[in-house]
């Protein structure tokens, strides 16, 4: 085995073993972008039954969209941008009439 490989393979493997190590930077934006519609989805169904951990995840999913995606669409689509931060007040606002309806909307057009 050539030494490169050898290297390679080793920088593979203590990616592997070492926890974290290999998240250490965050997620993509493409994780981010699904662990925001995942969230928004997950918050929806609990809306009706449990709605502080709806609004919960409504809060991670914000952060995500906030740290990772905000800035970046910005740039590239301030309008997509504008969307979605207009979509997650509607969706707070929603949650906090109790209205699944609303929240289902909000999220449909912040985040399609």
């Amino acid at each position: 085995m050539s030494r490169r490989i050898r290297i390679v393979a080793l920088a593979l493997l203590t990616l592997a073993l070492v926890p974290g190590l290999a998240s250490a930077a965050g997620p993509t934006p493409a994780q981010a972008a699904e662990q925001v519609r995942a969230g928004l989805a997950r918050a929806q169904i609990r809306m009706a039954d449990q709605p502080d951990e709806a609004r919960g995840l409504l809060v991670v999913a914000r952060a995500t969209y906030d740290e990772v995606l905000d800035a970046p669409l910005s740039n590239v689509a301030p309008a997509a941008a504008a969307r979605a931060r207009v979509g997650f007040v509607a969706g707070e606002r929603a949650l906090d009439e109790g209205a699944a309806p609303a929240f289902a909307g909000a999220r449909a057009r912040g985040w399609t």
